[in-house]
């Protein structure tokens, strides 16, 4: 059998625009890729950047604002126009590819899962953002 690694590298080269490959020399890069333009759509509006400033990462003082001091590794770029582009890449840091569900960009803000500065954003796991964010992972 062909290994896994060259398998997915050969896929990835092959120009399905739906998957993205790490290299050793890059761990920085994400090892899939999301659809950038339901992040747009769906993902930024409902899961992180809500009109309810109690459950957005950006709002006014939000810890994830790129243009406040660091709080935190995460940073978005909320500065009109949106770079959405810049937020997508941001945000993919912080998916786990493999296991989906065990994504920091899902567990720090659903209460119970991991801790979190900011505090549990989402009570469950049953909240239309976490189920639109999932979704999005999980397609």
């Amino acid at each position: 059998p062909m290994p896994m690694r060259p398998f997915i590298l050969l896929i990835a080269l092959s120009g399905l625009p739906h998957l993205a490959c790490a290299t050793d020399e890059d761990s920085s890069a994400p090892a899939c890729a999301p659809d950038a333009t339901a992040f747009a759509q769906e993902v930024w509006p409902t899961y992180l950047a809500p009109a309810d400033p109690a459950k957005s990462c950006v709002a006014r003082g939000g810890c994830h604002d790129a243009s406040n001091m660091p709080a935190s590794r995460l940073r978005f770029q909320v500065a009109a126009p949106i770079d959405h582009q810049a937020n997508y890449q941001a945000l993919l840091a912080f998916v786990d590819c493999d296991e989906p569900i065990d994504s920091a960009a899902l567990t720090k803000p659903l209460a119970g899962t991991n801790p979190h500065v900011g505090g549990d954003i989402f009570a469950s796991s049953q909240d239309p953002a976490v189920i639109s964010f999932i979704a999005w992972l999980t397609p």
